[in-house]
Order: structure tokens, then C-alpha cells, then sequence
């Protein structure tokens, strides 16, 4: 149930990874999207957090593993980087607080929206916030997608082509099994 699901009906790159995790490591793995499109952290951590307290609530009292967050377009241009990382680390704890326990979290290298494309300098001044935020012990460096361009984006250049969507499994499924 992926963002994909609601535009272009393409779904998500989520359940592949979770298939080739649960592949790798013999353990099921499956993910629980709670994601808002378009949205900025700030707007994660309040208006629309509900999704995410009701997803953790969900899963009580056996809990998640990690939380992936797949998050930053759209504060790449326009937040201010501490604000971002305040943010961050606010909704960090609060879905701690929610679940009752240190909850691990896996923050994906994500900056890239077509008015951005090219400016690099502010994709990776996001990049480094969303790094500076884990610990390498319960907040790690997750998977990145800003670097599949040409064929892995649909036509309107900021959201994953159905290859784009199959792609990330081939080399971030062992970067989240190694460090989430």
C-alpha cells in the first residue's frame, strides 16, 4: 500500500524488498507504510503522526524491528537544516515513547525532487542532515533511491518507473539487513 498505490497506481518498492530480505535471512520481514505524500518532516511529526501511532499501536505488543523512513524532497529546498533535524529527532522519540521501547530506526538518504535535480549542493547539505541524525547503535544510515534517474523514473520525473520500483531491491535489501 504504497504511494505508488495512489499515484499511477504503481505500487511500492517495499514489498520486493521485504520478499528478498525474508529470502536472505530466512525471517519474515514485512513492511507497514505510513507514509504521506509530499509531506515534510514537520508535518510527519504532527498533522499527519496519527498513521504512524496507529501503525505502532497495531503491532502491540510483538512491535517492529526498525522504522524506515523514506522522507526529505520535499524539505530539500525551503527547511531550515536544524529545523529538519529537530524535527526529526522529535518524531524519532515520540514513536519510541508510542511503542514502549527503543524502536530502531533506519534513515534513508532521500533529497531528490525534480526541482531540485541538479543542485547538488542542497541534496547533499540534505543528505548530510538526514546522516547527522543516526547514532550507527538504533538510528542508522538506510538505503538511498536519489541516484536512480533516466528509465527509473515515470515520465514525470520525481516519482519511480516500475523498473525504479524493482531496482532498490538489488542493493539496499543488504544494507538494511546489515545495519537494521
Amino acid at each position: 500500500r504504497g504511494l505508488g498505490d495512489v499515484y499511477k497506481r504503481q505500487g511500492s518498492a517495499w514489498p520486493s524488498m521485504g520478499d528478498a530480505l525474508t529470502q536472505k535471512t530466512g525471517v519474515p520481514v514485512g513492511f507497514v507504510s505510513t507514509g504521506v505524500g509530499s509531506a515534510k518532516i514537520e508535518e510527519l511529526r504532527t498533522k499527519h503522526y496519527f498513521a504512524i501511532k496507529n501503525a505502532i499501536n497495531d503491532l502491540k505488543p510483538y512491535g517492529y524491528r526498525a522504522f524506515l523512513l523514506h522522507q526529505g524532497e520535499a524539505d530539500t529546498d525551503g527547511t531550515k537544516r536544524e529545523k529538519y533535524l529537530a524535527s526529526l529527532q522529535q518524531l524519532i522519540a515520540q514513536t519510541r515513547e508510542d511503542a514502549g521501547y527503543n524502536l530502531n530506526w533506519c534513515i534513508a538518504q532521500v533529497s531528490y525532487a525534480w526541482s531540485n535535480y541538479n543542485n547538488t549542493k542542497k541534496m547533499e547539505s540534505m543528505k548530510e542532515t538526514q546522516r547527522a541524525a543516526c547514532n550507527d547503535e538504533t538510528i542508522f544510515v538506510g538505503p538511498t533511491t536519489d541516484d536512480l534517474q533516466g528509465e527509473y523514473r515515470h515520465t514525470d520525473n520525481l516519482h519511480l518507473s516500475k523498473l525504479g520500483l524493482i531496482e532498490p531491491v538489488s542493493y539496499t535489501h543488504l544494507r538494511a539487513h546489515e545495519t537494521c
